[in-house]
């Protein structure tokens, strides 16, 4: 499987690269991985002060609470995803899981079939991944630039691997929202004892059951 990976804001590719080190491992197989950088500087995120030192430059895909930037962030993937892929799945953290599911609702919104949508960006009948995996993910309609009304009814159809923290903070609803705009017959989840966090090495027991409900994603293709 060939997967697309998308960091959280106010990190970087790299980062993302060293945070999912110990998970990928656990995944073991043939998998492959693109690890794409955002584009937008942003401040470093706080919850990474005590793991990262130094100025390494922290980005994201779109600035926080600016709805221009949001669609033009979903434009730039679809375009790299043309350019780049195909990619089989995607793995997002926190703004990266935002966008990648922002991506798929745009496909599975009630305009589908070639022609362009409300911002003017071209849509395809074809899904741009074939599985999703969502670390400490948030729905992209708590985002009013998501036009809700107009995604209500819309659900992720394709299996999908949703890891959060049981302390994760409680802003934008929480990642458990997410997981309800996708199809629950092939949506698998863990609830780690951490935060807003990847699972790593640190906790065995939660990276491994972490690891497993991937796999279960996995063979439900």
């Amino acid at each position: 499987m060939h997967f697309l990976c998308l960091h959280g804001a106010g990190t970087n590719s790299g980062i993302f690269e060293a945070q999912t080190a110990a998970l990928r491992y656990e995944l073991g197989g043939d998998h492959t991985y693109d690890f794409v950088e955002g584009v937008m500087q942003l401040p470093k995120a706080s919850a990474i002060d005590k793991v990262v030192a130094g100025d390494f430059g922290y980005f994201g895909y779109f600035k926080p609470d600016d709805c221009n930037s949001f669609h033009k962030a979903l434009d730039d993937l679809e375009l790299f995803i043309q350019k780049e892929g195909p990619f089989d799945g995607v793995i997002g953290f926190s703004q990266g899981a935002t966008l990648a599911s922002a991506l798929l609702l745009r496909h599975l919104g009630p305009s589908t079939g070639g022609e362009l949508d409300a911002h003017r960006t071209p849509k395809s009948d074809e899904l741009p991944f074939k599985c999703a995996v969502f670390l400490s993910g948030y729905s992209p309609l708590d985002w009013t630039c998501m036009h809700a009304q107009q995604m209500q009814g819309s659900t992720i159809s394709i299996p999908t691997a949703h890891i959060w923290g049981v302390n994760e903070r409680g802003d934008f609803g929480g990642p458990q929202e997410l997981q309800q705009l996708c199809d629950s017959q092939t949506a698998y989840f863990h609830e780690h004892s951490g935060g807003h966090e990847v699972p790593g090495a640190k906790n065995r027991k939660d990276l491994i059951q972490s690891a497993n409900a991937i796999k279960r994603m996995l063979s439900s293709l």
